[in-house]
C-alpha cells in the first residue's frame, strides 16, 4: 500500500490534486501529521520517504511547493531520526537533492515566493560554527543556495583594448599575444 502510485495529470505538481503520487506524500501535503506518523511507523513506510515522484520531486520539494513549513520540519526531523537508526536507508543530504529539473526544495520555496518556507529550510540546514554568550555564528551550506554549476571568469586584455580603443572582456586564459592573434 505505501508504494502504490497515483498516476495521471491530475496528480502532477501544480495540477488539481498535485499532492504527490505516494500515500506518504499525499498525507504530508494535505497536512495530516498523524497519518504521516502511521505511514512512517514501519520499514516500508520509512523507505517511501526516500522515493521520488515521476518528476523527480522528493517529499521535501512538494512540501516546499505547498508552503507547509511545519510539516517540512516534522518530516525533516523524522528523516534525521530514521537515518540515525538505519543509515543504509538513504543519504543524509536527501532533503537538499534536486529534482529532474535541477531544482532543490530551497529553490522551490524561492520560486513560490514563500519567504517563511525559505527561512525554515535554511534554519534546518544551518550549522553552529561557534558561540560566545548570546552571540552565535552559523554556517549555511551552499548546495541549494548557490546553484550556479560553473563560474565563467573574464579577463581584460590590455593590449587588445589599447589597439582597438575599447574595454571588452576576453575569455579567461587569453593573454595579450593570444588575444591579438584572434582579432
Amino acid at each position: 500500500l505505501v508504494f502504490g502510485r497515483a498516476k495521471g495529470y491530475s496528480f502532477a505538481l501544480g495540477a488539481t490534486c498535485g499532492y504527490g503520487e505516494l500515500p506518504l506524500f499525499f498525507a504530508a501535503c494535505t497536512n495530516q501529521p498523524d497519518m504521516v506518523d502511521i505511514l512512517l511507523s514501519d520499514e516500508d513506510g520509512q523507505q517511501s520517504l526516500f522515493m521520488r515522484d515521476s518528476q523527480g520531486n522528493t517529499l521535501f520539494h512538494l512540501l516546499a511547493y505547498h508552503g507547509l513549513a511545519d510539516m517540512f520540519e516534522k518530516v525533516y526531523r523524522l528523516h534525521t531520526k530514521i537515518l540515525e537508526k538505519r543509515p543504509e536507508m538513504g543519504v543524509s543530504d536527501f532533503p537538499l537533492q534536486p529534482n529532474y529539473e535541477g531544482q532543490t526544495p530551497l529553490a522551490t520555496a524561492v520560486q513560490q515566493g514563500n519567504t517563511r518556507m525559505f527561512a525554515r529550510i535554511l534554519e534546518l540546514h544551518r550549522e553552529v560554527v561557534w558561540g560566545y554568550g548570546s552571540v552565535t555564528c552559523f554556517m549555511y551550506p551552499l548546495p541549494g543556495l548557490d546553484t550556479v554549476a560553473e563560474l565563467t571568469f573574464h579577463t581584460f586584455d590590455r593590449d587588445s583594448q589599447a589597439e582597438h580603443g575599447q574595454a571588452s572582456p576576453s575569455p579567461s586564459g587569453g593573454g595579450g599575444e593570444e588575444a591579438s592573434q584572434r582579432q
